[in-house]
């Protein structure tokens, strides 16, 4: 998976597994930003897991397919 704001990725590609942790890099994200979570699919397109609105410091939950990342 990967993170993006408005096209440009701020976190590159990771392997999770249940249970792991992973801290963003310390970048400026502005309020209202689109913070997308991105599954990497090679060869195939890469999939919108979810999206939400950046509205202050805190946590986001992106649920898609029944997984849950915060």
């Amino acid at each position: 998976m990967y993170l993006t704001v408005a096209g440009r990725t701020i976190m590159n590609w990771v392997q999770f597994t249940s249970g792991d942790s992973k801290d963003l890099p310390d970048i400026a994200i502005t309020q209202e930003a689109i913070l997308t979570m991105m599954e990497h699919d090679f060869p195939d397109p890469d999939d919108n897991l979810d999206a939400r609105r950046i509205n202050g410091p805190g946590n986001y939950e992106f649920i898609d397919d029944g997984a849950l990342h915060t």
